[in-house]
């Protein structure tokens, strides 16, 4: 009974469309991840660093600016872009420069990732469309034939269809009906692209033709194009006992067996459940589903370019990394020009925020006018007030705030 449970697991996993929805589901719950994500850490930059600009604004204003004022002043620098209609990345892009130079380096590195993270998965947006709508015609016929569905109805895709993997499926259609002669020349038009499988499966329609010699030709042309094809010596076991040679037939059977014995046994079982197709036609292995299933159709492409005109403005999908890129650079250059703006920290015991004009400075630690004054002799016991603080207001930050029930420091 156990053993029967595990078999169905693997049939399941090894199942394409399983896999498929399975590989979806994460790429797509991994791009809101990112988004979120990153809404937290602007969250995070937002309430952790405003007190610091606001401040400074009110304190720059040589008092003018109430702190209420200064924080409408700055809410409004900050939502610019919005008010001038523009794209949500220069929103972004805002937001980074006025809090990178407060960022502490581990801050930089997580933005940085953000900022990679958020340029490759929109440049990759094609791809995650195709998981919305890869159940085409095409890939539905593809994974019949990989899953050896022999009794088909006619494809649901135009017989005209110029890619060589359309020519297969309906070649593989007429080869079920009986139509030998146009399967043959259907095939021809995927003979370039994979000559193994075709080759093979030519040989097929000959032997049912019966054309015994031919179908052995066809065998060989097949094993040169891919050596160690089991199929075609299967195939061509059965070729030679139709031509009454048991002992060449014995010999192709046996090197397919050495081959891969666990597969000839499958063809054994099939040739018996299907005596009108008895041989063995290759098929679209896994790897042409995926590649089908990832290739993005125009139409896809012309959504996720839609989605990234909306964040972006008239800057082309393909350059989305490029852009990410180019904000870092941006973003590190900017902290070089404009160093004198972000000289404004918080105090390390009552976490107020101050700037060059009211901050002072014992030892190596900022303080404010107010408490900087308590301090007129230091004592050991000072020293381990101002250490335990300081750890205290770091312990928010961005990575605990992530967690349930972690906050910032006031």
């Amino acid at each position: 009974m156990v053993n029967h449970y595990f078999t169905a697991l693997q049939l399941t996993i090894n199942d394409f469309w399983f896999s498929h929805s399975i590989a979806g589901t994460f790429l797509i719950l991994s791009f809101f991840a990112i988004l979120l994500a990153l809404l937290t850490f602007l969250l995070f930059s937002f309430f952790s660093y405003s007190p610091l600009w606001i401040h400074k604004i009110s304190e720059g204003s040589r008092g003018y600016f109430h702190p209420v004022a200064a924080g409408l002043f700055f809410a409004g620098a900050l939502f610019i872009p919005f008010v001038f209609g523009l794209s949500i990345l220069w929103f972004l892009s805002i937001s980074f420069l006025l809090f990178w130079g407060f960022y502490s380096r581990s801050e930089k590195g997580i933005a940085v990732v953000f900022l990679i993270a958020v340029g490759l998965s929109a440049w990759s947006l094609p791809l995650l469309l195709t998981f919305f709508t890869a159940k085409s015609p095409m890939l539905n016929q593809m994974v019949r034939n990989h899953q050896e569905d022999f009794y088909w109805s006619p494809p649901e895709i135009d017989p005209a269809e110029p890619d060589w993997r359309g020519a297969v499926i309906h070649a593989s259609y007429q080869t079920q009906k009986g139509d030998y002669r146009r399967a043959e020349e259907i095939y021809q038009e995927a003979l370039d692209e994979r000559p193994g499988m075709v080759l093979n499966n030519l040989g097929n329609l000959a032997f049912y033709l019966k054309e015994y010699p031919r179908s052995i030709d066809l065998y060989r042309q097949a094993l040169n194009a891919e050596s160690g094809l089991v199929s075609a010596h299967y195939n061509m076991s059965l070729a030679y006992r139709e031509m009454l040679s048991f002992e060449e037939g014995t010999r192709e059977y046996e090197i397919a067996k050495t081959l891969d014995n666990g597969r000839v046994e499958g063809y054994t079982r099939k040739s018996v459940q299907f005596p009108n197709f008895p041989l063995i036609d290759e098929r679209f292995e896994k790897m042409d589903l995926w590649r089908q299933a990832v290739t993005p159709h125009p139409d896809q492409i012309a959504h996720a370019e839609k989605i990234w005109q909306g964040m972006a403005g008239k800057i082309p999908l393909r350059r989305s990394a490029v852009v990410a890129l180019l904000l870092f650079f941006g973003l590190g250059i900017s902290s070089f020009l404009f160093e004198r703006f972000y000289d404004a920290s918080f105090c390390a015991l009552c976490h107020k925020a101050i700037c060059n004009r009211c901050r002072r400075t014992l030892l190596s630690y900022h303080l404010c006018g107010q408490c900087g004054t308590q301090f007129k002799s230091i004592k050991k016991s000072d020293m381990a007030l101002l250490e335990s603080e300081e750890k205290r207001f770091l312990a928010g930050s961005f990575l605990s705030s992530s967690f349930p029930a972690a906050g910032i420091s006031p």
